[in-house]
């Protein structure tokens, strides 16, 4: 399916690896030595996009990619995000202000240990912040040669539609999207298109739930995010009809060897929006592996045509 070109001219792979699991927070067991061989699995067979934010595990995420990409900078793509912070009591709070963004942003480049970040992302809008002040800063930022492109994350697409093609340094957007959530597909692709912004989907296993892993059974360790009732596609009622559609895949997937639950929805993603990069979350090497395997194997026009018609039910079943 092809790489996408930056502004920088380097092409990246379509599926991008996701490190909040690097931050060793929220999300249950993790081994972070794992990850980090992962990591360097994957800048010596490609060039990957590494999805972080300063606020996953507070500056963990940042140090330890940092860390690992120490020997291969030239090799991997590095994206993260400004905007949350934390209070003295530890509540979350958004801030898009310029003096803000120019702190954060050194203190980024210190934690990933690099001079430059490849795609500096807004992580959330603060809804008080002048858009063009923002944006001035992003852009006096890129110039001086800190950031090589950025862009706004969970911002309205009609925001988006509104500053793509004013500002030269503004080449990426993203927002969740997944089988389970994918309504706004034909208006992404439409900003993409007409645009020229690359789309960046988080999400897109739903946290996990559509690696086909989890059943009515699955437990969640209390320090795993997944436990406390706060994730919407684990909650309730809302958990045991997203898994009625994950059986389908699954079964769809028995069908259709080697594909599995996860790289038929990675698959989906890729499919439906051909300007895309997909994060997906990593906790070791194989499973990266098996995540990348989406990218490059064609599918089945009826295969493909079969897990449309799964994620349509979803859509039916929000409406």
């Amino acid at each position: 399916m092809g790489k996408l070109a930056t502004l920088s001219g380097v092409e990246i792979e379509r599926v991008a690896f996701g490190t909040e699991q690097l931050g060793g927070y929220d999300w249950g067991a993790i081994d972070l030595e794992a990850i980090e061989l992962a990591v360097d699995f994957a800048v010596n067979n490609g060039c990957f996009l590494f999805d972080t934010a300063d606020c996953y595990g507070k500056g963990e995420s940042e140090k330890r990619l940092g860390k690992a990409l120490c020997n291969s900078r030239s090799n991997a793509f590095i994206a993260t995000k400004f905007g949350v912070r934390f209070d003295e009591h530890g509540s979350v709070f958004y801030d898009n202000s310029p003096d803000y963004c120019e702190r954060a942003l050194d203190s980024s480049l210190e934690r990933l240990n690099t001079d430059y970040i490849d795609l500096y992302l807004v992580h959330w809008p603060d809804r008080k912040t002048p858009l063009h002040r923002l944006f001035e800063k992003l852009e006096s930022c890129r110039e001086d040669g800190r950031i090589r492109c950025y862009g706004v994350s969970n911002f309205s697409l009609d925001k988006i539609d509104n500053l793509a093609g004013y500002w030269p340094g503004f080449k990426f957007f993203s927002m969740g999207f997944n089988l389970l959530n994918c309504n706004e597909k034909l208006r992404i692709n439409d900003i993409c298109l007409n645009k020229g912004l690359i789309f960046l989907a988080y999400g897109v296993l739903a946290q996990g739930l559509l690696s086909g892993k989890y059943s009515e059974k699955s437990t969640f360790d209390t320090c795993d995010r997944r436990s406390r009732g706060t994730s919407e596609n684990f909650k309730g009622e809302k958990y045991l009809e997203n898994l009625k559609l994950v059986y389908k895949l699954r079964h769809l997937a028995q069908k259709h060897p080697p594909w599995s639950v996860a790289q038929l929805a990675i698959k989906f993603v890729l499919e439906e929006l051909p300007h895309s990069c997909s994060v997906v979350g990593v906790k070791g090497r194989q499973q990266f592996t098996e995540n990348i395997e989406p990218s490059t194997c064609p599918i089945g026009s009826d295969l493909l045509e079969q897990v449309r018609c799964i994620s349509q039910l979803t859509q039916v079943a929000t409406v």
